[in-house]
């Protein structure tokens, strides 16, 4: 409905300027009053209250969303979970975070980009590789999209323990993966020509390249900004699928 929209944009001017009272009070009135608050009108207050470091306020109005304790039928979604997630990142509460995954999973809630990665995070900063690869299961299924940043998490996460070479291996950009990637794969066969751990090693690595040489690519009057980014979104669902393919043999092993 277009009051709905209008009262939903007003909330999220108030709580991009800061200005969460404001919010708060004009999503009551709906709640009060009409016209019935969307999704995003709840999204928008929970991640003011994020920003400002409000945990528990956020928690307590995602579960009044969860329990309908406003009679207006709205459940959250993964945008609200998702700010739920940045107000546990604010005071590093990473058990929450993965709670909050947890939860979406309870409630048949399908993971976007940013709760995936979020949570992701989160396992790499409490050292849970089991959810991590719940998580990579379910970002593969659903082909959300990779990037740098949970890329880099995973690496640190299952390159972590004694017999794998955590100190060389270095994270800070795709050539800085790949070249460990293939240092680790080569250390590997040294050991035995046929590791099944090298292969998948070279494997990630390989696509890895490939992403790094993909985004060099310009745009052309021959090759689109929309065309480059689709072939970047297919090179990081491979990144993805090879990542995960790693890690299972990495936590077998």
């Amino acid at each position: 409905p277009i009051w709905t929209q209008l009262y939903t944009v007003v909330i999220a001017g108030h709580a991009q300027n800061g200005e969460t009272k404001e919010a708060q009070e004009l999503l009551q009135e709906m709640q009060s009053h009409g016209p019935n608050p969307s999704e995003k009108s709840y999204g928008s207050v929970i991640h003011s209250l994020a920003v400002e470091k409000r945990k528990e306020e956020a928690f307590e109005l995602l579960n009044d969303m969860r329990c309908d304790k406003y009679g207006d039928s709205v459940k959250p979604e993964s945008s609200c979970y998702a700010a739920c997630m940045f107000a546990a990142m604010q005071v590093a509460d990473w058990d929450a975070v993965l709670k909050l995954s947890e939860q979406m999973a309870a409630d048949r809630i399908q993971h976007s980009d940013v709760t995936i990665h979020g949570a992701l995070l989160a396992s790499s900063r409490l050292n849970d590789q089991k959810s991590a690869m719940d998580l990579l299961q379910q970002a593969v299924e659903h082909k959300v999209r990779f990037n740098m940043g949970s890329l880099r998490h995973l690496m640190k996460l299952f390159f972590c323990d004694n017999n794998r070479p955590l100190s060389s291996f270095k994270y800070n950009s795709l050539s800085d993966v790949q070249k460990s990637l293939r240092l680790f794969a080569k250390e590997r066969r040294t050991r035995n020509a046929n590791d099944v751990i090298a292969s998948h090693a070279i494997a990630l690595s390989t696509s890895i390249h490939i992403a790094e040489a993909e985004g060099n690519r310009k745009p052309s009057m021959f090759l689109k900004i929309e065309d480059i980014q689709e072939r970047e979104d297919t090179i990081w669902n491979d990144i993805l699928i090879q990542c995960h393919r790693l890690a299972k043999h990495l936590i077998i092993k």
